[in-house]
């Protein structure tokens, strides 16, 4: 988070008293032009007669007359320098609140400008704000830090000049030094007009149809590197209050902040609309039944947007029996796009399976030969860049600047050699850093800022997706859960480069236990089987200890590889996760004994039974003993390792095992 409060304190940002929604445009005129300054100028004078001319919505009120003037203390938050300034004001607010939430009060106020010399009549209209419950007083500076945040992502925003620019109102804290415990309260301007709620925290999205406030919030994932998302937006018309900041920590910003799980909830209700293309937003990847799904709830609204009000509409979202006829009708759609697809020429047709249905918009409708590289990076034709194969939409950027930035520089670095691991993400040797597989040159840095950047912002949308499949799995997005789409998502995060998502989804495709996701299974073919082993191998390159020794295990017994056949065309990884090898076996036997799992994450617990490290190293020492399939007999070797397992055991109070193996030791010594 300091990272991004750095980048966007670069932003011009203008502490104003007064929202003034003009500034927007007069930024498009060069600066200190006499056209600029000229229309600038002309446009003050328009919102001053405004002003002087407008009713004031709460002369019957007469709060001017009616309530006493008190004096307080105000807390302005600046986002840039990140300090808070006091100063003293004075207000005269009703006693009583004229609208309240879910959480706060609103009371009117009117606060008396230095510019108006003690005249009441004309003071502006503020709202003050405060929780219904107690609550601390620090939850107060947390909500107006949050609003001045969105505030500056507001400010990017417009600086993408979309067609209509949005601003965040000003926000901040009053403390009310003549009353009793000195209450505080958070203040902003009176937004007059229509208030409209556009999407919320937890996934709504309002009917109103309208893409600025949905694009808004789709920016502000993108541009912050999937670190955040603001979300939340309500106003009137592009000028909004209130927001809610889902970070990817989960942290800051009070308990509303949902974290990754939030960020999968917008994106289960979003639809990229014509702004998010022409802003280069990237669309959030969606099976082709959520996808179908979407737009019968999108078709829904529309049909009964003249007719059904918000509410209603949200009721017809959550009712159970509409929700199952929605997914009746996508699956429809889908088996109306199979029968399409049979009727095609047997040179373009393509048979779908509940295989391909389960990778769903993973490949666009591709069928990827089973050799090809990993969806995360393949070459073009031209071999110029390297494109993502889910950016193969005609309606989308190929990446952003950022992202070819980084891929053009590993282009001309070379391609790696086939056996290397996909470099979506490997952990390096302390793991702490994660590093592209490529950058292990000497004449280079380890891992440049840009780099760290680019592989977090793919590891956030990994915990994305995966949040996505944890919610399809109990049945959030639908009646039941819904296993087709959760292993889609699984798939996804993996393909981002996500730790859990690699093992979890190797597990799932091998047939194996796995605690994440549980009730989500696939079927045993052998395109399962093959996409596992190499999601396995992946898990086992980023740092995971069962992984290694799933792996180490297959690769020392020669069960559950890869037919030989099976891998006669292919890469050399596929060689090599076909053949039964003792060198490649003690390797991961090593590197998963030396891997203290609950220093590395202390969520974790060492593996127990057969797979503890008193069996993986004396399994080593009985390899090293016989010797075959690649391994050299080494009795030297197979001695220590004997003796370093005995000690193992002593350690653990493990007496009998430990004699075992001491008697071992001996034996090996002097064979």
């Amino acid at each position: 988070m300091d990272a991004l409060r750095s980048r966007l304190a670069k932003l011009e940002f203008k502490q104003q008293e007064s929202v003034d929604s003009t500034d927007a445009a007069v930024s498009a005129s060069p600066s200190g032009t006499p056209q600029a300054l000229g229309a600038t100028a002309g446009r003050w004078r328009d919102a001053a007669d405004k002003s002087r001319t407008m009713e004031d919505p709460w002369a019957q009120r007469n709060i001017e007359d009616k309530c006493p003037e008190e004096r307080a203390k105000r807390h302005r938050f600046n986002p840039v320098m990140r300090k808070w300034t006091v100063d003293d004001i004075l207000v005269k607010m009703e006693k009583e609140p004229f609208a309240h939430g879910a959480m706060r009060n609103c009371f009117r106020m009117k606060k008396l400008s230095k510019f108006t010399h003690e005249d009441w009549q004309h003071a502006s209209n503020y709202v003050a704000k405060s929780y219904i419950k107690r609550q601390p007083k620090d939850s107060y500076f947390d909500d107006v830090q949050l609003q001045m945040d969105a505030k500056l992502w507001g400010n990017e925003f417009n600086k993408s000049n979309p067609p209509k620019k949005v601003d965040i109102i000003q926000t901040y804290i009053i403390e009310m030094v003549d009353r009793k415990d000195k209450p505080i309260y958070c203040v902003e301007h009176l937004i007059e007009g229509n208030y409209i709620k556009y999407n919320s925290n937890s996934g709504f999205v309002s009917d109103t149809h309208r893409r600025t406030p949905q694009a808004f919030s789709h920016f502000t994932f993108e541009h912050s590197s999937h670190q955040l998302i603001v979300v939340d937006v309500q106003g009137v018309g592009d000028l909004y209050t209130d927001p809610q900041i889902h970070t990817a920590a989960g942290s800051d910003y009070g308990e509303a902040n949902l974290g990754v799980k939030g960020m999968a909830l917008f994106f289960a209700t979003h639809q990229c609309n014509p702004l998010c293309r022409q802003l280069g937003l990237q669309p959030f990847e969606l099976s082709a039944h959520e996808l179908a799904t979407a737009e019968s709830l999108k078709t829904l609204a529309m049909d009964t947007l003249t007719t059904c009000p918000t509410k209603r509409i949200m009721e017809m979202r959550d009712a159970p029996n509409t929700r199952q006829k929605l997914i009746a009708e996508a699956d429809h759609r889908l088996l109306t796009a199979v029968r399409c697809l049979e009727a095609l020429p047997a040179s373009v047709q393509r048979v779908v399976t509940a295989d391909d249905f389960a990778r769903a918009g993973a490949y666009d409708g591709t069928t990827e030969s089973p050799d090809s590289p990993p969806p995360t990076a393949q070459l073009c034709a031209d071999s110029n860049h390297i494109v993502s194969s889910r950016s193969t939409r005609n309606d989308q950027p190929l990446c952003s600047l950022q992202e070819k930035t980084y891929r053009n520089k590993y282009d001309i670095l070379g391609q790696e050699s086939p056996d290397s691991p996909p470099p979506t993400a490997q952990l390096c040797a302390d793991s702490n850093h994660i590093v592209s597989s490529r950058s292990t040159r000497n004449d280079q840095p380890l891992c440049s800022l840009q780099e760290k950047t680019y592989r977090n912002k793919y590891d956030i949308l990994g915990q994305v997706h995966m949040e996505f499949a944890v919610y399809h799995e109990i049945g959030r997005f639908s009646p039941e859960p819904n296993v087709l789409d959760a292993l889609f998502h699984v798939d996804c995060a993996a393909r981002c480069g996500h730790h859990e998502a690699l093992k979890t989804i190797a597990q799932i495709y091998l047939q194996l236990l796995h605690d994440i996701l549980p009730g989500v299974t696939a079927e045993p073919t052998a395109a399962h089987h093959h996409q596992g082993l190499r999601y396995l191998h992946q898990s086992a390159e980023c740092g995971d200890r069962d992984a290694m020794v799933i792996l180490a295990r297959r690769l020392d017994t020669g069960d559950g590889l890869l037919p030989p056949e099976q891998a006669e065309s292919r890469d050399e990884l596929d060689k090599k996760l076909s053949t039964r090898s003792w060198p490649a076996a003690v390797e991961w036997y090593s590197r998963a004994a030396c891997l203290d799992a609950a220093q590395e994450n202390p969520e974790l617990v060492p593996t127990v039974g057969p797979d503890n490290n008193i069996s993986i190293i004396a399994r080593q020492a009985e390899m090293y003993r016989e010797g075959g399939h690649g391994l050299a007999v080494d009795k030297q070797k197979s001695s220590q390792l004997y003796e370093s397992a005995a000690e193992a055991a002593s350690e653990a109070l493990k007496g009998k095992l430990a004699a075992k193996y001491y008697m071992l030791y001996e034996e090996v010594l002097y064979e």
